[in-house]
């Protein structure tokens, strides 16, 4: 099999300091390369120091795989290596962050929208100081409601005031955790450039009621710590 051979040959010119050999055989990886393969290479390639070899496997990763599938597959923990090379090329994703923008659930105030009603709209406009990617957005949502319809857009508001249009979806969404008000709901990943101010809106029809947030923060600080 290619892939033992290329295993066997890093651990021969490794144990001998034999570069060339070391060399030709990273020569030999972009030809054999693949999903199937690559965390096997790449386990090879940190193993036996073959550094070319385990730039091309954060290439290839970067390229064929989402940071989120990465994440929850457990790669990430598995080659920590590979984490902190995918980071620096891509800077943009070194923080994982979860912002409230409200702090409280005010259950005294209930959204409540029906299947035949016209539904319920809401936008918030926020903006950011460095560059991110938005990852995903939590819903209030009760667990007594049955299936409701969302409509979620994305849009950043140039300083012409024109929208542009970043991400919109339509998602089918049941609270399916009778002791939490929150569906998190996945987007994108979208980028959100610095400096610009995002709308992002939603529009929700269905059968149901939410619980509104209450006292909105003005201005949080994420440091890829919060959770």
């Amino acid at each position: 099999k290619e892939l033992d051979n290329i295993e066997e040959l890093l651990a021969l010119a490794d144990m001998y300091q034999i570069e060339d050999l070391k060399a030709a055989i990273v020569q030999r990886i972009p030809h054999n390369i693949q999903e199937t393969n690559v965390f096997e290479i790449l386990e090879a390639a940190e193993k036996y120091k073959a550094n070319n070899a385990s730039d091309m496997c954060v290439d290839f990763i970067m390229k064929n795989y989402k940071i989120h599938d990465l994440v929850e597959n457990g790669m990430l923990d598995k080659f920590p290596l590979m984490a902190v090379a995918l980071l620096k090329k891509q800077p943009e994703l070194a923080s994982d962050s979860v912002v409230r923008l409200f702090k409280e659930i005010s259950p005294s105030f209930l959204i409540k929208y029906e299947a035949n009603g016209p539904g319920f709209s809401d936008s918030i406009q926020f903006s950011v100081d460095t560059n991110i990617v938005l990852t995903g957005i939590g819903i209030f949502l009760s667990p007594l409601a049955e299936d409701v319809n969302a409509n979620i857009k994305l849009q950043s508001l140039s300083p012409m005031l024109q929208k542009q249009m970043k991400f919109q979806k339509s998602y089918n969404l049941r609270n399916a955790k009778p002791k939490s008000n929150l569906v998190r709901v996945p987007l994108g990943p979208v980028k959100v450039a610095a400096n610009y101010s995002q709308i992002i809106s939603v529009d929700i029809k269905g059968n149901g009621f939410s619980a509104a947030g209450s006292d909105q923060t003005a201005e949080v600080i994420a440091d890829g710590l919060n959770k």
